[in-house]
């Protein structure tokens, strides 16, 4: 992993890792300030947007689920599903070249964020 968005994403999944694992099983249906979501359904929402980053890291175009609720991407436990998720992003992050532009939904961008391209 190099440079600052690197970092900074690997603390991120500690940090996310350290709340979630604080979770009671009775929490996951709870409501959130995102209307209309549970916990479940934010775990969802960003395993999806951790796997878009894993595809863009490897040049491939991301897959965008649609659920009426992204808590139904959480399969089983969902501290195991996260952990399953963080040791596939470190390893992608890992081997990635965040050197080249991108293409993503917000437009292209370098993929380690030291620089936007026009």
């Amino acid at each position: 992993m190099s440079g600052p968005s690197g970092e900074l994403l690997d603390q991120g999944l500690d940090f996310f890792t350290t709340i979630i694992t604080r979770l009671s099983e009775d929490d996951w249906e709870r409501p959130t300030p995102c209307a209309g979501w549970t916990v479940r359904d934010v775990l969802g929402h960003l395993v999806t947007s951790t796997h878009v980053a894993i595809s863009l890291m490897q040049g491939r175009p991301p897959g965008w689920p649609d659920p009426a609720r992204p808590g139904d991407l959480v399969e089983g436990d969902p501290v195991e599903f996260w952990r399953a998720t963080v040791v596939r992003a470190r390893d992608v992050l890992h081997k990635a070249d965040l050197d080249p532009a991108l293409e993503t939904p917000l437009g292209q961008t370098a993929a380690g964020c030291r620089a936007a391209v026009p």
